[in-house]
């Protein structure tokens, strides 16, 4: 909480003295930097004034403290004109200037790697249907797939799993059932137990159950006693009613500097106010 002071006429005096010494400074200073400037106007110079600009050592004519630098293209290629004078831009090349590139322009490892790359011919292979074509390809291996057998006792293609089931079906069956089972006891077991919620970290519902008990933090809960000794303790740094009473300045008893009393203390202090 903040504190409010209530200042006196003489202090008030104090401050506007201050406040007077601080103007006087900087006055001063300000003569000071107008001295410097009248010095250097007689001296021949003026502020904000040019005395020539030079492009490429060519001086340039001023008009009203203004230098128009025309910037143009150039008369050859390779340079721009700075006010009718031509300047070599560097790195530009005769290529640069071409409308057309022809193949004997590029350089001959550029024109190797452009040679390299597939031609027409090779595409319309990759895209037709006979030898070399990926719809070939891809036939092969599907039939690959659906024909072979294999003697390393894995299922790897089609016919190989159409084998394995046409010999196993009682088997498979069997299976199917199992899992048929196994499905209505683990949807029982749901209904029963329900499910762990989202964003729970524990895996089995005891665990959960335990979970959900620590996250309720019962021993960080203070007793009624703990609390009231606490308020106690608390209340022990504030003043009671009666200290507040006897301690304080009543509002009554404080008495405000008026107007007239300011401005006559200013006057004092700066004299009387100009007229603008």
């Amino acid at each position: 909480m903040s504190t409010t002071k209530h200042t006196t006429i003489e202090q008030l005096k104090k401050l506007a003295l201050r406040t007077k010494t601080e103007i006087g400074l900087v006055d001063a200073k300000v003569a000071g930097l107008t001295t410097k400037v009248n010095d250097l106007v007689t001296a021949g110079g003026e502020p904000n004034k040019l005395e020539g600009i030079k492009v490429n050592g060519t001086l340039l004519a001023l008009a009203d403290k203004i230098a128009d630098i025309l910037i143009a293209e150039g008369k050859t290629n390779g340079t721009i004109s700075a006010n009718g004078v031509d300047i070599p831009v560097h790195g530009l090349a005769a290529l640069a200037y071409k409308s057309e590139v022809a193949e004997g322009d590029l350089a001959a490892a550029l024109k190797a790697i452009i040679d390299a790359k597939a031609k027409q011919a090779d595409l319309d292979t990759l895209t037709g249907n006979g030898e070399g074509s990926i719809s070939k390809m891809i036939d092969a291996a599907i039939n690959k797939f659906a024909t072979d057998v294999t003697d390393d006792n894995v299922v790897n293609s089609y016919k190989e799993l159409i084998d394995w089931v046409a010999k196993h079906g009682p088997e498979a069956t069997q299976m199917a059932g199992g899992i048929s089972e196994n499905k209505t006891a683990i949807a029982d077991l749901k209904t029963l137990v329900g499910t762990l919620p989202e964003g729970a970290t524990s895996t089995t519902v005891v665990a959960y159950i335990t979970e959900a008990i620590n996250a309720l933090s019962i021993g960080d809960y203070a007793k009624t006693t703990e609390v009231t000794a606490a308020i106690n303790t608390a209340l022990e740094s504030y003043y009671t009613k009666t200290q507040v009473d006897e301690t304080f300045v009543k509002k009554t008893d404080i008495v405000m500097a008026t107007d007239e009393e300011v401005d006559a203390m200013l006057t004092e202090v700066f004299g009387a106010q100009a007229t603008v």
